[in-house]
């Protein structure tokens, strides 16, 4: 069962972690990797980068930088290779998984025993994986990739309608609400609504925006690991991770904000 010394799984977008090592190579790899070096990324991603960097091995507790990290940094063209060898060694309990026959919920199973994530994060935190896996030429059971052949709606638009709706969005035109609602453990809700230009908010805004995100997902954690997540959800979360391997999601050019 997890306990305070569970490891927390990487659950930040994977494009972000793989644009990290872009931005490391386009400066010089510092003696220590600490928080004040990510000048391009928000607070709340830099926190997940040097948690995901810990858990990977790619830098030690005091925030020095390990001999995986020089290699990636120095040698992009073994990163494939560099990056299958450190999954393998991150994961362990997934290894003996016999992850070319797994199903989703073996996988849940084994996030939540052994890497301290439900709820949203685990799911996040599968997504990372999967792609992570993928990325590094991991072998994957069919039920663990992305489905093919099955497209949005939306997808067939074309033409001057579907360019016109592109043009009011690029202009400017106001984003559209994201609400997030967290239960509480005596019962009843706490709701978030935020709408926002993510391009021209100001420092101090988004200081106060994400602190509250992040003061709800953190919450949400916390009540959550005080309920039994039953095998219907658990299709559910690990259903949402697979298909979304698939859509735009998953091909989103890399944001040192986190947005995704």
């Amino acid at each position: 069962m997890g306990n305070e010394d569970t490891r927390v799984a990487p659950y930040l977008p994977f494009k972000t972690f793989l644009g990290s090592l872009d931005y490391l190579r386009q400066r010089v790899l510092p003696t220590e990797i600490n928080r004040s070096m990510w000048q391009s990324f928000s607070g709340s991603v830099i926190g997940q980068l040097m948690a995901s960097y810990r858990f990977l091995g790619l830098m030690d507790d005091t925030g020095k930088p390990t001999r995986p990290l020089q290699n990636l940094v120095s040698e992009p063209d073994s990163q494939v290779r560099e990056l299958n060898r450190l999954i393998q060694q991150a994961y362990p309990e997934l290894m003996v998984l016999k992850l070319e026959v797994a199903t989703p919920k073996h996988l849940a199973d084994a996030f939540m025993e052994n890497y301290g994530v439900t709820g949203a994060t685990l799911q996040k935190a599968v997504s990372f994986f999967l792609q992570a896996a993928q990325y590094a030429e991991l072998g994957l059971s069919p039920y663990l990739t992305k489905r093919k052949g099955r497209k949005r709606r939306n997808a067939k638009r074309s033409g001057p309608e579907a360019s016109a709706g592109m043009a009011i969005t690029e202009s400017g035109s106001a984003p559209s609400a994201a609400t997030r609602s967290v239960k509480l453990l005596s019962g009843g809700n706490v709701s978030l609504s935020v709408r926002f230009d993510a391009f021209s908010i100001s420092e101090q805004d988004r200081a106060f925006v994400f602190g509250l995100i992040d003061q709800l997902a953190n919450y949400e954690k916390i009540a959550v690991r005080d309920q039994i997540m039953g095998p219907g959800e658990i299709n559910r979360i690990l259903s949402d991770v697979i298909l979304k391997s698939g859509t735009d999601e998953a091909d989103a050019p890399y944001d040192p904000h986190g947005r995704y």
